[in-house]
């Protein structure tokens, strides 16, 4: 009864599966539309009406850096730090993960892949 008891417990683990795991990732594309979806939803994540993305090419890297915003007519210099994200896939999603925050954003109906 013991034995029948414990195999059960370690039929039923061994049944899990696990998550996958997050790895670094890139756009698959680097269209214009793609990476205006992709100011979007980093925008949001924010809680701007637009962001403006630094010179990376996002098909090749894992890393994406939102610029300040530019100086206002009476402004000199500015305070204001690039706001960098790592890209991440995690299954079949896409993600942005701040550096500074740790915040997770899902990247909706932009492909990616490992890199």
């Amino acid at each position: 009864m013991i034995r029948a008891a414990c195999m059960g417990l370690v039929m039923s683990a061994s049944c899990q599966s696990a998550a996958p795991a997050a790895v670094p990732a890139s756009l698959i594309d680097g269209s214009t539309e793609t990476i205006e979806t992709l100011k979007t939803q980093i925008a949001a994540a924010l809680g701007r009406d637009h962001v403006t993305l630094g010179q990376a090419d996002l098909t090749q890297s894992s890393t994406l850096t939102v610029v300040p915003p530019p100086l206002g007519p009476m402004e000199k210099n500015s305070t204001a730090m690039p706001i960098r994200f790592d890209l991440f896939v995690e299954g079949d999603n896409c993600y942005a993960i701040n550096r500074a925050t740790g915040e997770k954003t899902e990247l909706v109906d932009i492909p990616c892949r490992a890199v």
